[in-house]
């Protein structure tokens, strides 16, 4: 027996629920792990429209292929960083509600790794998720399958998965982000500039190894075999450069590269005439910041095909 189409029976309603679905787009939240979010409540829901619609977004928003077909299994995948299985296990703890009751370990561990906003935001991201699951799922909606899976912009880090260059660990800004770096390098996902720039000695990488004197392959193989990053902090703090002060000191230096006068200016501007072409950039004045208004939710709209 075929199924209503729930849109024409209430279109005020539905349009006005979309329009508050359509305000997720201003949080805090990053838009791609929000897709990858939105996409595992559909399929622990089995909504066949919903499944297509957040893996096309989140192929758009440049999630690699690999990534996605492991999501299923994410919580035994070393492609998912902790911060990302954080966010999963309270989406999969809220959806499954009725067997978990939201678990007080899977809010404790949201709670670790993300703001109070953050983990509202999240919580309304998984229950607006739920929401379109029952009913595009309920009356049995199917994709368009005039639609095509979009290509993501060869200029979009967001395929890369990456934390903001701001978000520190062990107190050191710079830090989490290397880690996903040589997590993707390890797993054969990186690519592209991010590729020729992972450790290079005029790059980020390369000022953030000599600033906390590390050996590039001795600090690969220490991540390589550590998957806590309680025990990479632990790591990394037990180096002897890397002290409260010098910490101190890299935090202030960092987020200053790139800037007029400071290092790795020339280097910035290479790097944005090869990456960028004509494309306007905004007046940003580090690589700090660059990184975040490209891979802002604004900047991959505009990247999109």
């Amino acid at each position: 027996m075929s199924r209503i189409d729930y849109f024409k029976q209430k279109p005020d309603l539905i349009s006005k629920l979309r329009a508050i679905t359509q305000e997720q787009k201003d949080f805090a939240l990053e838009a791609r792990l929000r897709a990858v979010i939105e996409l595992r409540v559909s399929q622990i829901n089995g909504c066949t429209y919903c499944i297509d619609l957040h893996d096309r977004e989140a192929r758009t928003l440049g999630e690699p292929p690999q990534r996605l077909d492991a999501l299923p299994s994410w919580n035994q995948s070393a492609l998912f960083h902790p911060r990302e299985k954080a966010a999963l296990g309270w989406a999969e703890s809220l959806t499954l509600i009725h067997e978990t009751h939201a678990d007080e370990k899977a809010y404790r561990n949201v709670c670790n790794f993300f703001s109070d906003q953050e983990v509202a935001e999240l919580s309304l991201a998984v229950s607006l998720a739920n929401f379109w699951n029952r009913l595009a799922g309920g009356f049995h909606r199917m994709p368009d399958e005039a639609k095509t899976q979009p290509e993501p912009s060869p200029r979009s880090p967001a395929r890369m998965a990456l934390r903001s260059p701001f978000e520190p660990l062990a107190n050191c800004v710079w830090l989490p982000r290397f880690i996903d770096k040589a997590r993707m390098h390890e797993n054969g996902l990186l690519t592209g500039d991010y590729l020729l720039a992972f450790c290079h000695p005029r790059g980020i990488d390369g000022y953030f190894l000599r600033h906390f004197a590390l050996d590039k392959d001795n600090t690969l193989s220490a991540l390589a075999s550590r998957t806590d990053e309680r025990e990479i902090a632990g790591w990394f703090l037990s180096q002897p450069a890397v002290t409260p002060k010098n910490i101190e000191d890299w935090n202030e230096f960092a987020p200053k590269i790139g800037r007029a006068g400071q290092p790795g200016e020339r280097e910035l501007k290479l790097m944005l005439r090869r990456t960028m072409g004509n494309t306007a950039v905004p007046d940003l004045y580090s690589a700090f910041e660059i990184i975040l208004w490209d891979e802002s939710p604004e900047r991959q709209r505009e990247s999109k095909p």
